[in-house]
């Protein structure tokens, strides 16, 4: 992912920065950022706004002058959850009146303004950085839409993504978390994706695990959106959340022997163990079979990546994954966030004799418990599992010390290659 030097700031290396949005350039507010502790303030260019540009740009100037942080200019328009409505023609002049003034270090556009490309050209070509940006107030699009926008976003020549949108249920900031965490695989500049209000709050803290390079907090009193945190606690939550080992995820076919793996190295390295079977039919308080049988396999699914979620800034754990929860592609991104996968696998006649008598138990199974049926549910998903690993052990033949061993030090050699 590519970085972005604003200042004496970096967007997109360490810790998600901290953006503290000024609606008010009143004495006691401009006194109070210094104690904020943010890593660059947002102007919000629409509280100042009277149908023109200079009480927009004395306030502006006058910020400036008192601080030395990074300044991002924004005009949050009526379309996409701001106060005051302003053409697009008028949108695109006002940023540029901006850009000339060389008060703001970097500017939002948002991305459905018919003017976008030619303010963000215009930004760029005085060599100032662009955040495009795209808000729904009223839901949450679905998923695909989200992959979209931000791909538009950087296409058309964006410096950093950011989408912010309304959960109306917890599914929604479930798939705002996900969409993050792939576009952090994606997407080569920095991005964001918030789920706002107070249903969405994780999105916020948990910004730095799931890969976004930036986040909004606030000063007590002076929210500008829902669901915003107070800058030191945000940032509190923000470092202690970057302390968590990380998770070791087991994933593989049914059948290499994820779960008893998982409790020797568990025992061995002295922390819990995870069977997300198992855990999902405690939540749940019935078996996989009836969740399939009676809401189906999406369904599931779901509660596979709801659980898989649930383990952000949790202590360190070993994961035996699900053998179908890598079939979906954020499940990967999510669990490359989280830790280190590592693949188990096994050859299909070893995966047959273990799994020949399985089939009332494990209901993917039916009709497949043949050599030939194994064989080809087990090539069907193996580019799934190939897709989440960062490392693959083969189980046949070795014991489960062996197997351990083999993962311990294939987790330390992957840790040591993210690190460089």
């Amino acid at each position: 992912m590519k970085k972005i030097k604003i200042r004496q700031m970096e967007i997109g290396d360490g810790i998600p920065k901290i953006a503290l949005p000024i609606q008010s350039t009143a004495e006691d507010v401009l006194a109070r950022i210094p104690g904020a502790n943010a890593d660059f303030l947002e102007f919000r260019a629409d509280a100042f706004y009277e149908g023109n540009s200079e009480g927009v740009l004395a306030a502006l100037h006058k910020l400036r002058e008192r601080t030395d942080l990074p300044i991002l200019f924004t005009f949050r328009t009526a379309a996409e959850g701001g106060p005051k409505a302003i053409g697009d023609i008028a949108y695109k002049e006002l940023l540029a009146a901006a850009v000339d003034t060389k008060d703001p270090d970097f500017v939002d556009i948002e991305l459905m303004r018919r003017t976008f490309d030619e303010a963000l050209a215009y930004a760029h070509a005085k060599h100032v950085p662009v955040v495009a940006s795209f808000h729904d107030f009223d839901g949450t699009p679905a998923e695909s839409r989200m992959v979209r926008l931000m791909e538009e976003m950087e296409s058309r020549g964006a410096d950093v993504a950011k989408i912010a949108v309304m959960p109306g249920k917890l599914a929604d900031v479930r798939d705002a978390l996900t969409v993050q965490a792939k576009e952090k695989v994606d997407l080569d500049i920095p991005s964001l994706v918030i789920s706002m209000g107070q249903m969405g709050v994780r999105s916020r803290l948990d910004a730095g695990i799931f890969g976004a390079a930036f986040t909004f907090g606030c000063m007590p009193g002076y929210a500008s959106a829902p669901g915003q945190t107070d800058t030191i606690f945000l940032r509190k939550e923000l470092e202690r959340r970057r302390e968590f080992g990380g998770h070791l995820f087991l994933t593989g076919f049914m059948g290499t022997g994820k779960s008893t793996v998982a409790k020797e190295l568990a025992r061995t390295m002295g922390v819990p163990m995870i069977e997300m079977d198992e855990e999902i039919e405690r939540r749940e308080g019935r078996t996989i079979k009836s969740i399939f049988d009676r809401d189906g396999e999406e369904a599931f699914r779901d509660i596979e990546t709801d659980l898989l979620l649930s383990l952000a800034g949790h202590s360190r754990s070993i994961v035996s994954c699900g053998g179908g929860v890598v079939l979906r592609e954020k499940n990967r991104a999510v669990m490359k966030c989280l830790g280190t996968v590592i693949n188990l696998t096994a050859t299909p006649e070893t995966l047959y004799e273990r799994l020949k008598d399985e089939a009332d138990k494990r209901p993917v199974l039916r009709g497949h418990t043949s050599p030939e049926g194994i064989a080809d549910l087990y090539e069907r998903r193996r580019p799934s599992y190939e897709a989440a690993m960062d490392a693959s052990v083969a189980t046949d033949g070795r014991t489960v010390e062996e197997i351990c061993r083999q993962i311990q030090n294939a987790e330390s050699s992957v840790l040591q290659e993210r690190t460089f």
